[in-house]
């Protein structure tokens, strides 16, 4: 009975400090779809070890306050957990500061981001302007609103708006600063995502004032004849431009002899040969972050499949890179805003499947002069550059932002299956 009394509370123990652990690991990097099982896992065997541990202490009769050596390891075990608390605590904490880690953007799109109805979408019936009055409904909207960048809206043969992209900000009456960053695809969602309080350059001139674009479109007669307004002289879909954009790069992509990059869209392509490319699209955008799925041709961009919906594993940021080596290995990068960390991830069987490599930092038995100059230790070394291929051997340098002066060199002779540290890159 005493001797399930101890093993049982040091399991309880072990357990709780892997769900930290797991909770710490989903607020830093996210990906709660591919760590949910463990964690919940981890939960259980908590639980059932913690009550096992309960019922057992009720059960021990022994007074164990004279042994000296079984009060020292309570003692120990208790000193470890409050440890493993205040630590684990604190990386959750320190995760939650903004751009900081996954928790932080999570955070952000709870305060920031609304879901809105789109209820006056139809163009020829509300106009442009019922976007506001959807907006109106839920913030308090400034009597004068200005374009930071562009507004953008396609809408089908009945005036229903289809796509709408624009960064619009004002002065509220405190004379406050107020933004809104408004998306909405009605293929992919039917509503209105809106990020309020975000960052913009707000110069409040005249001629980027939202209200005078607005009376040029309700005098325009584009409800009897939109190709005047849409594409001068001759009508030409958004399909079809789509299509032309993206037949465009598959072929500057071919000749680049490695990934490029659609500015109009950011699509990323990368073809191994005339007849086999993929491309990384996006598929949704928060905060400056965006979310990718992976497609794949076999007649040289002719025609799209999607081969992994979700190949980062739920991490959002900015596409790296993308490489394929032969039809089947390939590397795919992702970075974050301010490009001071990166991830890789490697797929075995053409894109169907992605794994996050991990490479063995704990071998690495010198840092480069620059990190004893600035104060750099291992943990500062995580920004991942994309692979290189040296005759039979991969090479990743490992930097701690991109485009840095020196970094550490790990190499792998069985195309990513393995790592080892290789030294430093002066």
């Amino acid at each position: 009975m005493k001797r399930n009394y101890r093993i049982f509370g040091k399991i309880s123990l072990l357990f709780y400090l892997l769900c930290l652990y797991q909770i710490c690991y989903l607020s830093q990097y996210g990906g709660i779809r591919s760590h949910l099982v463990l964690l919940l896992v981890d939960l259980l065997g908590f639980l059932t070890s913690f009550i096992f541990w309960l019922l057992f202490r009720r059960k021990k009769t022994e007074d164990v306050s004279g042994d000296s050596m079984k009060k020292k390891i309570f003692w120990i075990e208790m000193m470890v957990a409050v440890i493993g608390t205040l630590y684990f605590s604190g990386r959750i904490v320190y995760s939650a500061i903004p751009y900081n880690g996954a928790l932080s953007w999570k955070l952000d799109e709870l305060m920031n981001q609304k879901k809105l109805s789109f209820s006056h979408n139809n163009l020829f019936k509300d106009g442009p302007e019922g976007v506001l009055t959807d907006l109106g409904e839920v913030f308090d909207l400034p009597k004068e609103l200005y374009i930071a960048n562009s507004f953008e809206m396609t809408f089908d043969g009945t005036g229903t708006i289809q796509t709408l992209d624009s960064f619009i900000y004002g002065k509220d009456e405190n004379g406050e600063k107020q933004t809104y960053l408004i998306s909405y695809d009605a293929k992919q969602n039917e509503k209105m995502t809106v990020w309020a309080d975000g960052g913009v350059n707000a110069s409040y001139d005249n001629d980027m004032r939202l209200e005078p674009m607005f009376r040029i479109l309700q005098g325009a007669d584009y409800e009897q004849s939109p190709v005047r307004y849409i594409m001068e002289p001759e009508y030409i879909s958004q399909k079809t431009l789509d299509e032309e954009q993206a037949a465009q790069m598959a072929e500057e992509s071919k000749d680049a002899g490695t990934w490029t990059v659609d500015r109009t869209d950011e699509t990323m392509y990368f073809f191994l040969d005339n007849s086999r490319g993929w491309r990384l699209v996006v598929t949704g955008a928060a905060a400056g972050s965006r979310s990718y799925k992976l497609e794949k041709t076999r007649d040289g961009g002719g025609t799209w499949e999607t081969g992994n919906t979700d190949p980062f594993e739920g991490e959002m940021g900015t596409s790296e890179g993308l490489i394929f080596f032969d039809e089947n290995v390939g590397f795919a990068g992702i970075t974050g805003a301010s490009q001071s960390c990166s991830e890789l991830y490697v797929t075995r069987d053409g894109g169907k499947t992605f794994t996050r490599i991990q490479l063995p930092m704990d071998t690495v038995t010198e840092l480069p002069e620059i990190a004893e100059e600035c104060g750099f230790t291992i943990a500062d070394y995580d920004y991942y550059e994309m692979p290189e291929k040296n005759g039979d051997t991969l090479i990743v340098r490992v930097e701690t932002e991109a485009n840095g002066d020196s970094g550490i060199v790990f190499q792998s002779d069985d195309m990513g299956e393995t790592w080892v540290y290789a030294g430093i890159d002066l």
